[in-house]
């Protein structure tokens, strides 16, 4: 499988055997994260190194526009956690494999089970994001085309429908 210009293997577990065993609790994000848990536990997902630290610089940076936000710089932070800048890039490579392993799986559920975004739901979307900015929803839209976050919106639009699979398996 390619993703982002990188070769990923996967091994995908049984998936739907999985969500039958755990079932489906009330705490929606509880199920959510066992389910998940548990077909990672039973899937194999080679990641290269050079994308996990893509995706933690990634997040490095998203933090950084949040810290300064909040009116402090990644120093200041850092110091308030008590984290080395090391320690805390270590802990964003983890989360950056764990989240990309997560949507990795996602995407070859998706894949196996046609799963993928309608016209009608992205453009729902993208009604959402007019109506956040209070812009005309074909203004919305061709902002979307224009920075190219069409593609962005599908992905996110499919990854959450697979995660609703899961779950409706699991309440099966």
């Amino acid at each position: 499988m390619k993703y982002k210009g990188y070769d990923i293997s996967i091994k995908l577990g049984d998936y739907r055997k999985i969500c039958k065993q755990i079932g489906c609790q009330e705490d929606y994000q509880n199920s959510q994260h066992q389910i998940l848990e548990s077909i990672l536990n039973d899937s194999q997902i080679k990641i290269p190194r050079e994308l996990t630290l893509q995706e933690a610089n990634d997040m490095l940076k998203d933090m950084e526009k949040q810290i300064r936000y909040h009116g402090k710089n990644l120093f200041e932070y850092l110091q308030e956690q008590d984290k080395s800048i090391n320690e805390f890039k270590e802990e964003l490579a983890e989360q950056a494999e764990y989240r990309l392993k997560v949507e990795l799986l996602l995407i070859k559920i998706a894949e196996q089970e046609d799963i993928s975004a309608t016209t009608e739901e992205l453009d729902e979307e993208i009604n959402q994001l007019a109506r956040e900015n209070q812009i005309p929803f074909e203004a919305a839209k061709e902002k979307v085309t224009l920075q190219g976050a069409q593609s962005k919106l599908e992905r996110k639009i499919m990854l959450e429908k697979t995660a609703d699979f899961l779950l409706n398996l699991a309440r099966s």
